[in-house]
């Protein structure tokens, strides 16, 4: 009898561990898949909160407008590491920003003059695994920086030239986009245009912007020869004598703590503000040309020649342009520059609108 029950048992036994073996078999392919898909399930949350990262960077580059700050997008279209530890490299976002109107999602740098509705698209990526998050961005565009400026000025940053002292405008000079003003007289000569509905104002004096040296005085210099400013602040102690057909390339501001003088074919082909606390000097050149700027004198301005410039400019002494002075007011221009204390950008509003994960 106890010889049966012990077979018995040792039957029972066998019969379980062949059951536990099937059990185990059938579970192990499940255990290894949850093995490998844990690091999967972490990088894809991981990539998720990197994507998040990108777009709310985006989004505070937007708020900046509200502030009448100018955002800063030299980070999009390019992978961005989170943070700047080696082994965070694989682990970076990638924004765009498009026009929801829009289809082929092509890149662009948004604009604050007029009403638009854009997409943040950040793409996040964690050890291989991509996640992206998108969000509209409704931009209502704000102030004379947006749409067209007053036909009278009421700032010097609504008109396309405005001397507090005296304005000299002799021997053709085109001005279109917005009115001239002048402190004091304004004596025009032979074909002087001002594109309608525009018109010239003098003795019209109008609030001017406030630039100091101690705000600027601890940015690199730059020399007179050609150069790319990078999106970059600097600061010139003393005049700044440009070299003859020096180009001047990029985004920026350059502060002079004096004079400037621009001679033979100088072109500066991005968005500057050149503010000079001294005059600015082009009467003896040729062919000075300003792709986009706004120029800011504390003296005055003289120029002649063949001078052209889109943006405005603006001298607390005289103006004086003679010989084919081109000056096109651009209120994108307005809006894109850099600005500092005393001097008002236009705000906007900015909306951002629903999130979504894909």
């Amino acid at each position: 009898m106890l010889r049966s029950q012990n077979g018995s048992a040792a039957l029972l036994g066998i019969i379980v561990m062949m059951f536990l073996a099937i059990v185990i078999s059938g579970l192990l392919p499940w255990v290894t898949s949850l093995s490998q898909l844990a690091p999967k399930n972490k990088n894809a949350l991981e990539a998720e909160f990197i994507a998040e990262s990108g777009a709310k960077r985006a989004v505070n580059e937007f708020k900046k407008a509200e502030q009448s700050k100018t955002p800063d997008w030299q980070w999009l279209n390019i992978d961005t590491p989170m943070t700047n530890d080696p082994q965070d490299q694989k682990k970076t976002y990638r924004v765009i920003i498009y026009a929801y109107a829009d289809p082929m999602k092509t890149p662009v740098i948004p604009s604050f003059d007029a009403d638009n509705t854009y997409i943040v698209e950040s793409t996040g990526s964690a050890d291989g695994i991509t996640k992206k998050v998108s969000v509209s961005i409704l931009v209502k565009g704000g102030g004379s920086g947006g749409g067209n400026p007053p036909k009278i000025p009421i700032k010097a940053g609504d008109a396309a030239i405005y001397a507090a002292r005296s304005l000299y405008l002799k021997n053709g000079a085109t001005i279109n986009g917005a009115s001239i003003a002048s402190g004091g007289k304004i004596s025009t000569g032979n074909n002087l245009h001002i594109a309608n509905p525009y018109d010239l104002y003098e003795y019209h004096p109008l609030e001017f912007p406030v630039f100091e040296a101690a705000d600027y005085n601890s940015y690199p210099s730059l020399n007179g020869k050609s150069t790319n400013l990078n999106g970059g602040t600097y600061y010139i102690d003393g005049n700044w004598n440009i070299n003859n057909n020096a180009t001047i390339s990029g985004d920026g501001i350059i502060f002079v703590d004096g004079n400037v003088v621009f001679p033979q074919n100088v072109n500066f082909n991005g968005n500057v503000l050149l503010i000079s606390t001294g005059d600015m000097n082009a009467s003896n050149s040729n062919n000075v040309n300003f792709t986009s700027a706004v120029l800011v004198s504390y003296g005055d301005i003289h120029a002649k020649n063949s001078f052209n410039l889109k943006g405005a400019i603006m001298a607390a002494g005289d103006i004086s342009l003679k010989n084919n002075a081109n000056i096109t007011y651009s209120s994108s221009v307005m809006s894109g520059i850099p600005t500092s204390n005393g001097q008002e950008k236009p705000s906007a509003n900015v909306e951002p609108g629903t999130w979504e994960i894909h």
